[in-house]
Parts: structure tokens; C-alpha cells; sequence
């Protein structure tokens, strides 16, 4: 039953995607899709280089095809195409992009040429898998904006607090003794004032 099979493969990538949507480290998402391939249509994922040039998922392409490899996956359009890979009867290529950039391909090889049906799941995983590492990616993002917004106000916080009582020793009349007490609260160490 062949439509029994394609419902099963969307509840696959389904299921797959909201795995990847759980995660928090790029690493991850790119490891689970690269694993999902072969759930999902009869080939592999050979991995998936990242425009950066490094290969982020598990197999790695001979150093000495790269070159040329990466020429071909800039050629590539958007909805994938064939790349050429010593040993390789079939292999295809799929974009993976974020909602703002492109960030890379996953690749894939098989012993025979896969199906319209297979490369719209694979296009879907592929599209998936981009969402998702956008996702890792603004949540990192907003937590290094959310740590730095957070030492900016404890450091006028501290500002404050050194202003406020060095006033409160100004509007008490506290003098040179005041200063020298304040300095010693706020710093912790010992502190005097020499009149010269």
C-alpha cells in the first residue's frame, strides 16, 4: 500500500521535526536529520557541509573532492540537485536554510536514482532541519543578549549604589571621615585620607 507508506514517512519526518525543534545545540539538529535520511527514502546521508566548509554530521567526503564539491553545491538550486561523488551511483544535494540565510547542505547518495515522492520528503526534512537550526541558533543569541543585559545592569547597579552613598555621605556632612568609611564599605578594604 502505497499510500499507507508515504503516511507513515510524514508522520516520520513529523516526529523528526519536532525532535529537532527540542533541541539546543546545532550539533544535534544537524546529527538528527543526517540520521532521519535513511527513515525516510531508500539512500544515506554522506553529511552535511555547512557553508563554513567543515562537514557537521557523520560521513565526510575525501578531502580532495571537496574543492569541486563545494563549487557544485554553490551552483545548486533551491530545491536540491545531483552533485557528483566518487563511488556514488546516485547522489543529491538539498539547501538547508534558516529563515534569514543559507547555512549549507545535507547530502545524500543511494544506488539508484530516488523518486519524486522521496525527494519531497527529503526537500521537507532539509527545510526542517534549516528551521530548527535557526531556532538553536536565536535562542543562543538571546541568551547571550539576555547575559549581557544582565552584567550591563548589575554594573550600574553597582554604579548606583556607589553614587547613592557617596550623596548619602555628601548630604550628612560626613567630611574626609565619611569618604574614607564609605570607600571602606564599598570596597572592602581599610581606607584613610591624607591631607597634605
Amino acid at each position: 500500500h502505497p499510500l499507507q507508506e508515504q503516511v507513515s514517512s510524514v508522520r516520520g519526518l513529523l516526529a523528526i521535526s519536532l525532535l529537532m525543534m527540542e533541541r539546543r545545540d546545532e550539533r544535534d539538529v544537524l546529527h538528527l536529520a543526517a540520521t532521519a535520511v535513511s527513515a525516510l527514502a531508500p539512500c544515506r546521508a554522506v553529511g552535511v557541509l555547512l557553508d563554513s566548509g567543515e562537514w557537521a554530521a557523520p560521513a565526510v567526503v575525501d578531502s580532495a573532492a571537496l574543492p569541486g564539491l563545494r563549487e557544485v553545491l554553490a551552483a545548486c538550486p533551491p530545491d536540491g540537485g545531483p552533485v557528483a561523488l566518487a563511488g556514488e551511483a546516485w547522489a543529491w544535494a538539498v539547501p538547508l536554510r534558516t529563515r534569514d540565510e543559507a547555512i549549507g547542505h545535507l547530502v545524500m547518495a543511494a544506488a539508484a536514482s530516488l523518486g519524486e515522492d522521496d525527494l519531497v520528503l527529503l526537500r521537507s526534512l532539509a527545510q526542517q532541519t534549516g528551521i530548527a537550526v535557526g531556532n538553536v541558533r536565536l535562542h543562543a543569541s538571546k541568551q547571550a543578549a539576555n547575559a549581557a543585559l544582565a552584567r550591563t545592569v548589575q554594573a550600574l547597579e553597582h554604579k548606583t549604589a556607589i553614587h547613592d552613598r557617596f550623596t548619602q555621605v555628601a548630604l550628612s556632612g560626613g567630611g574626609y571621615d565619611g569618604i574614607a568609611g564609605a570607600l571602606c564599605e564599598l570596597t572592602g578594604l581599610s581606607a584613610g585620607i591624607e591631607d597634605r
